[in-house]
């Protein structure tokens, strides 16, 4: 059984979507995008143009699964518009008969920020059977503490906060979610309260019930 469902993702196409553009609300200090903005984010109409694309071209395409994979900036930022782009997959997939239509997977990089927040949890709810979710860190609390900053407005114009005015966001933890196979947390002991109350009631619940 392990065989027939790992098998048709061996060697999947990826198709990769930045809903949020360059928006995040960290200001991580190696990350390659610059000047990052509210402003450039991805419309519907961009989202729809794309996948129909995508689908339309299934004879060019013959992999046997695909991977939507959603990065940032932070995709959560946009929930909103990437539950519609999901049912939109779906539904379309389903009335073309499409050959990914049972075989696709919903993959997320996130800061894990808006993890708990009420919508996101709703979306994972509602497409768990299809899911990823891979949240990012940085190692000690140090050394999360010294690269993930919290950004501010003053940093879309340019002005960076003096080193002691820094506020890190430490977040020692690996979070995978695949579908309803598992939720795997680690480092669970490193997580500031900071970062818990950002993260909302849902995180902190989990976090209890396993510490």
């Amino acid at each position: 059984m392990t065989d027939n469902i790992a098998t048709p993702f061996a060697k999947p196409l990826y198709v990769m979507l930045k809903p949020a553009g360059a928006h995040c609300n960290l200001a991580c200090k190696y990350c390659y995008l610059v000047g990052k903005n509210s402003k450039a984010r991805m419309s519907w109409e961009t989202a729809k143009s794309a996948i129909d694309y995508v689908l339309s071209h299934e004879d060019d395409m013959k992999e046997e699964s695909v991977v939507w994979d959603f990065i940032g900036g932070e995709p959560f930022l946009e929930i909103d518009l990437i539950d519609r782009i999901c049912d939109y997959l779906k539904t379309e997939m389903f009335r073309r008969n499409h050959h990914w239509f049972n075989s696709y997977r919903l993959s997320f990089s996130t800061n894990g920020i808006n993890y708990g927040t009420e919508k996101v949890q709703r979306f994972i709810e509602k497409n768990r059977d299809h899911l990823s979710i891979g949240i990012t860190i940085d190692g000690t609390k140090q050394k999360h503490d010294l690269n993930r900053i919290w950004k501010t407005k003053d940093m879309e114009h340019g002005v960076m906060p003096k080193a002691e005015e820094e506020k890190g966001v430490h977040m020692s933890m690996i979070l995978t979610l695949m579908g309803g196979l598992g939720l795997f947390l680690f480092g669970m002991n490193f997580m500031s309260q900071g970062l818990q109350k950002a993260a909302g009631a849902k995180l902190r619940s989990v976090l209890t019930a396993i510490s």
